[in-house]
């Protein structure tokens, strides 16, 4: 079995422990200790429990009001400033404080899973402090 195949997106350990090897770099040594003997970690595990994670999230809340690309704009070096890759996923323009002028304002492409993902991490971290 396969690690994206055990992870529960809709676990609250799994979310957690995954927030933790994103901000540390590691598993939570419980978590490690709990995973089955015969898991398997494939090629490009940590994209896909990421995008199973904000695929989810997405679904309960669609990015509304919000105008989405199919694909980034990739012209001059460019990469999502959440998951730092130009992978083509769908993307969406978000104002850059401090840079309007008039009707207009700057904005910058995020893939639409990343900011969606990160807003999921956000949500859990403050239900955790209530």
């Amino acid at each position: 079995m396969t690690i994206t195949e055990w992870f529960d997106i809709h676990n609250p350990d799994h979310l957690q422990a995954h927030d933790c090897l994103v901000k540390e770099g590691s598993w939570p040594k419980d978590f490690i200790d709990n995973l089955p003997e015969d898991i398997t970690f494939p090629p490009a595990w940590n994209i896909i429990i990421a995008y199973k994670i904000a695929e989810v999230y997405t679904n309960l809340h669609e990015t509304k009001g919000l105008r989405t690309f199919e694909h980034p704009n990739t012209s001059n070096d460019w990469k999502c400033p959440i998951c730092k890759t130009n992978t083509i996923l769908p993307v969406l323009l978000v104002a850059i404080p401090g840079t309007e002028d008039g009707n207009l304002v700057q904005a910058e492409q995020i893939h639409v899973v990343c900011l969606n993902f990160t807003r999921m991490m956000t949500d859990i971290k403050e239900r955790q402090n209530q």
